[in-house]
């Protein structure tokens, strides 16, 4: 038979009644939406849209990096996010997913292709879906101005 004090308790954490909103899980925030940067590399030296994918040979994590350059990614110069590995060993490969060149980039049309293509970095990137992280920093973050 329990005690007084044990019933007590076991009152004490019983909750009042909750209304249906108050039990629902509070919902992720918004993502928070970014337009598309063209400053980052020079409009001059964009040759398109690349994805640059990696396989560590030290750890096997598959990974892929984006950039506006065919060139800019190489071997020597990524680190693998897993395993800290930075003495080039890795496995590359590189495909296009736009066309895009800085020069188009200057015309209303050029613009307009940018937004509406499906192989811009800003579609990859956050991927479809992914929550932003609560290690995420603004720190360094620039204003994106409008295109």
């Amino acid at each position: 038979m329990a005690s007084e004090s044990e019933r007590a308790a076991g009152h004490a954490r019983q909750s009042p009644r909750q209304s249906v909103e108050e039990r629902l899980p509070t919902p992720p925030p918004a993502p928070i939406l970014i337009r598309p940067r063209t400053d980052a590399v020079p409009a001059e030296t964009r040759e398109g849209v690349f994805v640059h994918s990696f396989m560590c040979n030290e750890c096997g994590l598959h990974f892929n990096l984006y950039s506006w350059q065919a060139n800019r990614q190489r071997t020597d110069t990524v680190y693998c996010p897993e395993c800290g590995q930075h003495a080039g060993r890795f496995r590359h490969w590189r495909g296009q997913l736009s066309e895009l060149t800085g020069e188009q980039l200057h015309t209303r049309s050029g613009r307009q292709a940018m937004l509406n293509a499906p192989g811009e970095v800003y579609r990859h990137c956050p991927a479809p879906g992914a929550g932003l992280m609560a290690d995420s920093s603004v720190e360094g973050l620039r204003e994106v101005s409008h295109l």
